[in-house]
This record gives C-alpha cells, structure tokens and sequence, in this order.
C-alpha cells in the first residue's frame, strides 16, 4: 500500500498544488527536470519528512499558506498584501503581526504577500512545530519565492528561499532585494506569533549583499 504522505501528496496535485524546493532541489537537475523536493515544510514538497524522523508517523507536513488561499481555504482578508515601492529605500517597514495558519484565532495575518515584479513575489508565513508539522525542531518564519514557470505541471515554482527556525533571537536575511526581520517567536495558548519587518535595499546595498 502506498504511504499515507504520498497519498496526501498526490491528493495536493488534484488540488492544482505545485511542487516546491529550496534552491539546492529546484538546481539538483533543472535542465532535465529532475529536482529533488527536499523542503519539510509542505506536502507538495518532501511528503516524507515526518516519517524520516519518526517511522511510525503516517501523515505528510503541513500545506503552505499560499496553497491554502489559492483553494479557497484562507480568506483574503487573512493576508496581507504589500507594495514594497510605496516604502522608501533603506527604511523598515511597519511590522506585520504573522499568526500560524492552524492558530485558532490570533489578532494578525497569516501569509504576507510582497511582490518583486515580472509575475513573481515573495511570501512570509509562520509554521507551528505541532500537529502535522511536529517533525520540526521548532516552529518559525519560512519565505518563498513564487513564480511562474513551465516545467512545473504548468503551475508556478515554489522556491524555499530562507527557513528562520530554531532561533530565539531576531533574524536578518538579505535576497539581495528585500531584507527581513523576524522577532521572537512566542506562543499564547493555541495562537503562535511574531512580528514580521521588511524594507527594499538601495541598489548599493544590493551590490554589497550579492557579492
């Protein structure tokens, strides 16, 4: 019989949900379009990554927020899009308050949406380690990539960009373009929460992180 996570996963396909990567699976062998889907963060990527860990686990990781709004199962009203021209350069953003996806209540968002032009933009959402994603060593802020792409059953790439995890401080992460800061993760009951900054750097800046 099939593993369960493999049923999940291929039940996420029916679903129109694409495939994800970090950028290590999306370059394994993109000219022959075999990438390893090697992100424990979402069914569509490695299904099989509580099971790695815990062989009696059956279930799959737990599905990305923005597979979530593009069934209709997170609400538009629960994100929050961002224009990052309407920012000036080198300023921090206000910081978004993100909640879990499977927090039961919690006054924030629960996907940020940045778009980087040419059909592409950046998400930011928070992952619980509990419940479907109780493999991870603990929970935290994920960024994505998402963009268009032909050879991904004509859907779109989902790129794991950065996984901030398993730290108890803030973090920083430059792309180059966009740099983020992430609070303390801190968990309320059943809400998990932290505070999510951003700002687009000058092209100077940009020079300096890409080299």
């Amino acid at each position: 019989a099939w593993p369960l996570d493999f049923v999940q996963h291929e039940r996420g396909h029916a679903l129109d949900g694409p495939h994800s990567a970090t950028a290590d699976g999306f370059a394994e062998d993109s000219a022959n379009d075999h990438q390893v889907y090697d992100s424990p963060f979402d069914v569509m990527s490695d299904s099989a990554a509580p099971r790695n860990i815990d062989p009696s686990r059956r279930g799959a990781p737990g599905v990305l927020a923005v597979n979530l709004y593009s069934v209709g199962w997170l609400d538009r009203s629960e994100i929050e899009f961002v224009d990052p021209n309407r920012h000036p350069i080198d300023e921090w953003h206000d910081a978004t308050r993100l909640v879990s996806t499977d927090s039961g209540g919690g006054d924030g968002s629960r996907l940020m949406v940045i778009p980087v032009g040419d059909r592409r933009f950046v998400t930011v959402e928070l992952v619980a380690a509990r419940d479907d994603n109780d493999h991870l060593r603990s929970s935290g802020v994920v960024i994505h990539l998402v963009e268009p792409a032909d050879n991904n059953e004509g859907r779109r790439n989902v790129l794991l960009t950065e996984s901030l995890v398993g730290q108890e401080r803030s973090w920083t992460w430059n792309d180059g373009r966009l740099e983020f800061a992430v609070g303390t993760v801190a968990e309320d009951g059943n809400v998990v929460a932290a505070d999510v900054r951003f700002r687009r750097l000058g092209s100077d800046r940009v020079e300096r992180g890409s080299s």
